[in-house]
């Protein structure tokens, strides 16, 4: 592409005739007072550059074909001894800056060699460029354009990024923002040596953030945390194996590990709640999957949090607390803390009826719309909508807060199953008993159904006017929070039901295209454990002598 100048912005009536246009729209005034036709205007943009390759193409064979008809008289042109009819050059390689290697040969294979360099370097369509630092980041705050992050305001980013300071939390966050860019982008070009780049960056991140983790000041600093959190995005974008998904969870614990040191007081500054807030769903649910204890200043810090928010904000807040008990009773279960399954059900069911409380009272801002169809009308979600039916929301993060319940209750209904069952594994289940268990897996099937119905609305609308919905669609690339948020959700929807059921196989194939469109590695992770690992020990399971086998196995 070549740089042409600044072209003529006239139209092309008045261009040809070599008169000043006013380039009034529609019709200049020239033609207008000739009575003649305006053909408008040029795309001035697209003129500056121009399209050289053929161009290029022509010269090198009208080069060669003059060459050829020239008759080589001299000798010794090269400087050579003895050397007729010949001359001496540099490979084309040495003009791209490798070694130079003289090559001796006549006009004819000059020109031939010509011919073959013009074909086979003439339409180069990649870049010719590796992506900068700078670059990296902008890339990564546009893909993560999270509703209320604080990586998108203006007053943070100058803060955190155009900010000089050489601070090791400062550096240890540009450093992880840089590599969770490249790894990004890596993904989006199916780029090997990008990836590579991402990784050094990823071991250099590190590096700077043990050093700011050694000062108790620089460990209570916004970057440092911020950093982690980068990093833990880093392990969801790159880690394709299911073993590395503990990758995820280290940083997570860190994390939360900073945020016990930071106490409440990270939550008197704007950056430090919208921190928080990032953070304690992801620390929720590692501690959900580890079967581990959910700090209590992680607690503490959400009880205070739900005073700081707006109303309707605040109420899904109240989902912390609830789910923090019920990740701590799992902690305690795996501990051998609480052994007696008397116990471990009255909890479970104490437990569900606070969630059941919550679920009461709701603000009518919670509300969502169930339409029957294979899919919102303008949406780029490319899978048809599991049982044609979708939801709409009138928020993403109320969406999120929905999810968050449906989880909770799958978890506690395969816990209560679980328990029942061990409590009667030599006995026959009386018919109330058998029918309630009935009923509790009915109703975790179902909260799996509505996890799988809010999926479209990710990728689509996100607000409800009255009786009319109303779609904005949200481009598959832009979706990297909305694919992430996910995750957890569809694989316990996934998990309640057995290999090969149509909703097992619906939930692979939208990991399958969070992890390839979105590029989530994560996602493709979890799809190797559905499809090769047993998930519940009752939910999923059909056949009841199974069901009482994995019982046992588990007593």
């Amino acid at each position: 592409m070549v740089f042409c100048g600044k072209p003529s912005k006239g139209c092309g009536e008045c261009r040809s005739r070599k008169i000043r246009c006013d380039q009034a729209r529609p019709t200049c005034s020239q033609c207008a007072k000739g009575h003649r036709v305006c053909p408008g205007y040029r795309d001035e943009l697209s003129l500056m550059f121009r399209d050289e390759s053929q161009q290029v193409v022509r010269k090198a064979r009208t080069g060669a074909t003059a060459r050829r008809s020239k008759p080589t008289t001299k000798s010794g042109s090269s400087g050579r001894p003895g050397s007729s009819g010949s001359t001496t050059t540099s490979s084309p390689s040495a003009a791209s800056g490798s070694s130079n290697i003289e090559v001796e040969f006549n006009d004819d294979s000059r020109a031939d060699l010509q011919r073959q360099t013009v074909v086979r370097h003439s339409l180069d369509l990649q870049p010719s460029y590796q992506p900068t630092g700078n670059e990296a980041i902008c890339f990564f705050l546009q893909q993560v354009n999270w509703i209320g992050s604080i990586w998108m305001r203006s007053d943070f980013v100058g803060e955190y990024i155009v900010d000089k300071r050489t601070s090791p939390s400062q550096q240890a966050m540009v450093a992880s923002m840089t590599s969770t860019g490249m790894a990004m982008l890596a993904r989006a070009r199916r780029s090997a040596p990008l990836k590579t780049v991402s990784e050094k960056e990823y071991g250099q991140a590190l590096q700077l953030l043990k050093s700011a983790v050694t000062d108790e000041k620089e460990a209570r600093d916004n970057s440092t945390l911020a950093a982690v959190l980068l990093l833990a995005f880093f392990e969801v974008v790159s880690s394709r194996a299911p073993q590395n998904l503990d990758n995820w969870t280290n940083h997570i614990s860190g994390a939360a590990a900073l945020l016990e040191l930071r106490g409440v007081e990270q939550l008197q500054r704007a950056e430090g709640l919208k921190l928080f807030l990032q953070l304690r769903f992801q620390i929720i649910i590692s501690c959900l999957q580890r079967e581990a204890r959910v700090p209590q200043s992680v607690l503490d810090c959400a009880r205070v949090a739900q005073f700081l928010r707006p109303e309707t904000e605040a109420y899904s807040d109240g989902l912390i607390s609830i789910t923090g008990r019920l990740a701590n009773l799992r902690a305690d279960i795996r501990e051998k803390v609480i052994t007696d399954p008397q116990e471990i059900l009255s909890t479970m069911y104490s437990i569900e009826g606070e969630l059941v409380a919550w679920l009461a009272g709701l603000p009518s801002r919670f509300l969502y719309t169930i339409i029957e169809s294979p899919r919102p009308a303008q949406s780029n979600w490319s899978l048809r909508a599991y049982n044609n039916r979708f939801h709409v929301y009138q928020d993403l993060w109320l969406c999120h807060a929905w999810n968050q319940y449906r989880c909770a209750r799958i978890m506690i209904s395969e816990s209560i199953l679980t328990y029942t069952l061990r409590l009667n594994a030599s006995a026959t289940l009386p018919p109330e008993l058998a029918s309630h268990l009935a009923q509790i897996r009915d109703k975790a099937k179902q909260w799996a159904l509505d996890i799988c119905a809010s999926v479209p609305y990710h990728f689509s609308a996100d607000l409800v006017t009255g009786e009319a919905t109303t779609f904005r669609t949200v481009s598959m690339e832009f979706g990297f929070i909305r694919g992430m948020l996910l995750l957890w959700p569809l694989f316990l929807a996934g998990a309640t039901e057995r290999k090969g059921h149509s909703l097992r196989r619906w939930v692979v194939d939208c990991l399958g295209l969070i992890g390839n469109s979105m590029g989530i590695d994560q996602a493709l992770a979890l799809i190797d454990i559905l499809e090769h690992d047993q998930t519940f020990d009752v939910l999923g399971q059909t056949d009841d002598e199974r069901i009482l086998e994995r019982i046992t196995t588990l007593s």
